[in-house]
């Protein structure tokens, strides 16, 4: 049986998952203008995999059908003010 789907709640920039696994999506939402930048690594120097903007008071993204396999981990990046995410992913 595979490992369920997890969700993480994102405030500020930070690593969600530490090693290979799946993205599985993310969704944002924010008072002001956001952006949402998630990377293949353990910083915003590995390699991007998706991004998400949203207008103030808004709310974008989504849980993948397809996940993105990631080898090195997930890292979260994000820009504006206001906001809180969701990021949805499984190790391994």
């Amino acid at each position: 049986m595979a490992d369920p789907v997890l969700a993480k709640r994102v405030v500020v920039d930070t690593i969600v998952l530490s090693g290979p696994g799946r993205y599985y999506g993310a969704r944002l939402s924010a008072t002001a203008a956001a952006n949402l930048l998630a990377y293949d690594g353990l910083s915003a120097a590995g390699v991007l995999i998706d991004k998400s903007k949203v207008a103030a008071n808004k709310s974008n993204g989504e849980q993948l059908e397809h996940p993105i396999h990631v080898k090195t981990g997930i890292f979260i990046d994000l820009a504006g003010s206001g906001f809180s995410g969701t990021v949805w992913y499984r190790g391994g």
